[in-house]
């Protein structure tokens, strides 16, 4: 809960920070984070797909989701 209302929270072991548990950024917060990059001239943007960017993957048959139910059982 302490998170979710903005607090950084770092995990250690032993005295060594191992992780740290932050909110996300709201979609304004990246928005705003990536103009920056744009008007800063790091990034560029023509209004298309990023390159790169590979197409969805189709899979065919039964759900895996349906296989991992069944082999819960």
């Amino acid at each position: 809960m302490r998170v979710k209302k903005g607090e950084r929270i770092e995990v250690t072991q032993r005295g060594e920070a191992i992780a740290l548990l932050l909110p996300l950024p709201t979609a304004d917060q990246t928005a705003s984070a990536l103009l920056e990059l744009v008007v800063d001239g790091a990034i560029t943007w023509s209004g298309g797909k990023p390159h790169g960017a590979d197409p969805l993957l189709v899979v065919r048959g039964r759900p895996l989701s349906a296989t991992v139910l069944e082999e819960r059982r």
